[in-house]
């Protein structure tokens, strides 16, 4: 019975700090996304690198699993996680974490990195920030500006 209480009270706790934690990131210039997104990146490499040095010690590559990794981290939430979810939800997250850590890891960083970009993009003008292909187009106007004054 008091494993159930303490359970459910860890729930609640990182419930609560998550909730902190975006409406801090929503609501002040923090910039918390990037430093996620940062992060994930960083530990995206890291796993990158043992996976090298495995294959360096051991002479083969191990990929491991997104799965394998959060079970490595913390198996309970995992757990409870596809025990509590329903399948509809479950089968999608159960299905990406079948690839490589790493790869999960690059591609969270480099959404919440974008997702950061367009956020500071908004603030900042209050519009849409002008598309890829319009400041590719100035920027390659800049560089035969520069060329032709440097001819």
């Amino acid at each position: 019975m008091v494993a159930v209480f303490t359970e459910l009270f860890s729930f609640i706790l990182v419930i609560a700090v998550l909730v902190i934690v975006v409406s801090i990131a929503h609501k002040s210039q923090a910039r918390v996304w990037r430093l996620l997104g940062w992060f994930a990146c960083v530990w995206a490499l890291t796993l990158i690198m043992v996976e090298c040095y495995g294959w360096y010690r051991r002479g083969d590559w191990q990929i491991k699993t997104a799965y394998q990794f959060w079970s490595d981290v913390n198996r309970s939430s995992m757990l409870w996680l596809s025990n509590h979810l329903p399948g509809l939800v479950w089968d999608p997250i159960d299905f990406v974490l079948h690839f490589p850590a790493w790869l999960v890891m690059i591609i969270v960083g480099i959404l919440l990195l974008a997702f950061d970009h367009r956020q500071l993009q908004k603030s900042r003008t209050g519009e849409k920030p002008p598309t890829l292909r319009k400041r590719l187009k100035v920027w390659l106007q800049k560089l035969q500006k520069e060329e032709e004054e440097e001819a």
